[in-house]
């Protein structure tokens, strides 16, 4: 499976993937990249690890850093940056032994202070 093609943001729940992973019970070596981190990335990550914990199967998942990204976008305080590394935390913290979340690249992290405007 190359692509995987869904309609929300978690590709783990499409029926593509689930018939694709019930075939390939041999398969437990996974690279996840693309886009959003925060979002598609990191639910499927977790859902794919809860799901090898529930059946009690070793798995490695690998989401390498300079193969995912996110959106900056000031308009929302959807800080780019912060938000890549808050994932990649979650994510290293979520897995249990046997895995792994590859950390050679850090990118350059500037947070800054939101700006808040009341009205």
């Amino acid at each position: 499976m190359d692509k995987l093609a869904k309609n929300s943001t978690n590709g783990f729940l499409t029926h593509e993937f689930m018939a694709w992973l019930a075939e390939h019970t041999e398969v437990n070596n996974f690279v996840i990249i693309g886009d959003c981190t925060d979002i598609c990335i990191k639910q499927f990550a977790l859902t794919l690890k809860a799901y090898f914990n529930e059946n009690n199967s070793i798995s490695r998942i690998i989401v390498p850093i300079d193969g995912t990204e996110t959106f900056d976008l000031s308009a929302t305080l959807h800080d780019g940056n912060l938000m890549n590394l808050m994932s990649y935390y979650e994510m290293k913290n979520k897995w249990y032994r046997n895995c792994e979340i590859n950390y050679r690249i850090i990118k350059k992290v500037e947070c800054r202070k939101p700006t808040f405007n009341f009205f």
